[in-house]
């Protein structure tokens, strides 16, 4: 039994039996861990890839996109030499596209300051952009066999059910005394299958909601579950409301090109008689990435109506495009999309412009603001209107959405 250890202190695994403990729990893993893609092949590179994948993203919706990313930017000077644009289009539908531009920052720096080598330790790796303690502990037990812990999510669930018998012990135990806990389990001979062990027994089965106790390897380990009090540790927080905001998209098409313009280009749609603003800045929002006109943000009100020729017409107008009616624009229909605790619903509207021989519209202005890509309906670039390459920018998982439903309006 962990006691104390040799100065005296509490060892904060004190009632638990760790060589038990760590012996069941790697059994299981080596029964029955998952078979991952980043899993077969352990590289620092890969492992790193993989763990900023992974942050806030299912296992589910990373895997189709690793090994592309791998096979486009194979090792950190690739990743360095490529534009952000590049990495952004990589990494579109994948969401929260901050940490692909953080990722793209750090291959720099690696690239430049430390000549493409990559860092040995979790602390070295903690000094890159985008890394924080969790990824840094992932990386550098599993790619380096460090011993240190890699605590996120699933494994602060774990760990507070095996030493807590109830929410309010484990509200009493602090960050700092959790990371010593988490530090001392770490096996010795295996850091980093221990760690991936304990987020597979989070994700599979210690849930945070109905947790699978009768199924678990190391159930006479857990406070928590032995007590049958395992769904209440640690205690749920709070979850904030759900606003539901309405908002509308215009799908430009020309041929087989649409209009996009970039994340950070300014709302141009203006606001539906009587609809109440809720958010117009968007500097942060898909920073990088790309997809048609939008309006602000508009708290949902069913009283409001869409007259698209009033909400659109000083856009195009802008464009040079003769006046048109309401009449002139196809209701494609509504597509809803989540970003945090908002609940979009998303009018789209299409409009298609007549095209001169050469492809391009008869009417619009050649300095636009924004830019003129191609699109099919599944999201491949094809031709872009007045260029003559192929290109494919990159587009976020709404913007993908809009576009899947304006193009095949009217089809």
């Amino acid at each position: 039994m962990s006691g104390s250890d040799p100065k005296g202190r509490v060892s904060p695994a004190k009632g638990l039996d760790v060589p038990a403990l760590r012996r069941d729990l790697l059994d299981w893993f080596d029964r029955s861990g998952r078979d991952l893609p980043w899993r077969r092949r352990r590289t620092p590179y890969r492992t790193w890839i993989s763990e900023i994948m992974l942050q806030q993203t299912t296992v589910a919706a990373v895997q189709p996109y690793f090994q592309a990313f791998l096979e486009r930017f194979p090792d950190p000077a690739a990743l360095a030499a490529a534009s952000e644009d590049e990495v952004l289009a990589l990494w579109s539908g994948l969401g929260y596209y901050r940490r692909a531009r953080l990722l793209h920052q750090a291959a720099g720096v690696v690239v430049r300051e430390r000549g493409g080598a990559l860092p040995d330790s979790a602390e070295e790796w903690a000094s890159l952009p985008g890394i924080g303690d969790y990824a840094a502990g992932a990386i550098a037990s599993m790619a380096l066999g460090e011993r240190v812990p890699a605590v996120d999510a699933n494994a602060r669930r774990v760990l507070l059910r095996w030493v807590c018998a109830g929410p309010l012990e484990a509200d009493g135990i602090s960050p700092r005394e959790l990371r010593a806990l988490a530090e001392e389990l770490v096996d010795e001979g295996r850091p980093g299958d221990w760690n991936e062990a304990i987020m597979d027994l989070g994700a599979t089965v210690c849930a945070a909601r109905i947790p699978r106790c009768r199924e678990c390897p190391v159930l006479g380990h857990c406070r928590a579950g032995l007590g049958g009090r395992a769904e209440q540790v640690p205690a749920a927080m709070p979850r904030p409301g759900t606003v539901r905001i309405m908002l509308a998209a215009l799908v430009i098409r020309a041929g087989d090109a649409v209009l996009l313009v970039p994340s950070g280009a300014p709302r141009v749609g203006l606001a539906p008689r009587g609809a109440e603003v809720f958010r117009s800045d968007f500097s942060s929002l898909n920073r990088g990435c790309w997809g048609p006109p939008t309006t602000d943000w508009f708290r949902e009100d069913e009283t409001v109506a869409w007259d698209p020729a009033q909400v659109w017409g000083p856009y195009l107008a802008s464009l040079g495009l003769p006046s048109l009616t309401a009449g002139s624009f196809l209701a494609a229909g509504t597509v809803t999309h989540t970003i945090t605790r908002h609940r979009l619903g998303i009018r789209v509207f299409a409009l298609d412009l007549p095209t001169g021989g050469g492809g391009d519209p008869e009417f619009i202005k050649k300095d636009l603001t924004g830019a003129i890509f191609p699109v099919y309906p599944e999201g491949r670039g094809q031709r872009a209107i007045g260029q003559g390459d192929p290109v494919t920018p990159p587009l976020s998982r709404m913007a993908t959405k809009i576009l899947a439903c304006g193009i095949k309006a009217g089809g």
